[in-house]
């Protein structure tokens, strides 16, 4: 079994434009490889109101997309969770926008090669 997982902890996010939620490998933020993930979840809180979106790349030839269906407002009472199940995609890009103040975020992605 293949395991992905990335995230950040108390990352600010602000109104000016998207941050990325979810940590390289190498530390920096950014898309996460998931080419051996079938099932995947994520998870989102914040202190403040944020827009989730989430943006998938099926291949090296196309640039990645937003997948509207996975956009969400998350705010300090209502934290998020996605899980996906058979669903193949070649990388994933998470972001968080705030809506008007600025938000402190946490975020966490869990992705494994194997359903249970």
């Amino acid at each position: 079994m293949s395991t992905v997982t990335g995230g950040v902890s108390a990352v600010t996010v602000t109104s000016a434009a998207e941050v990325n939620l979810l940590s390289l490998a190498s530390g920096t933020a950014g898309e996460l490889g998931t080419k051996v993930v079938r099932q995947w979840a994520l998870s989102v809180e914040t202190d403040n109101e944020i827009t989730v979106r989430v943006y998938k790349r099926v291949g090296p030839n196309v640039a990645e997309v937003i997948v509207s269906a996975l956009t969400s407002t998350v705010t300090a009472a209502t934290p998020l969770i996605i899980e996906q199940a058979n669903n193949a995609t070649y990388a994933i890009r998470v972001t968080g926008q705030a809506t008007a103040t600025d938000a402190t975020v946490n975020c966490d992605f869990y992705g494994t090669s194997s359903l249970p």
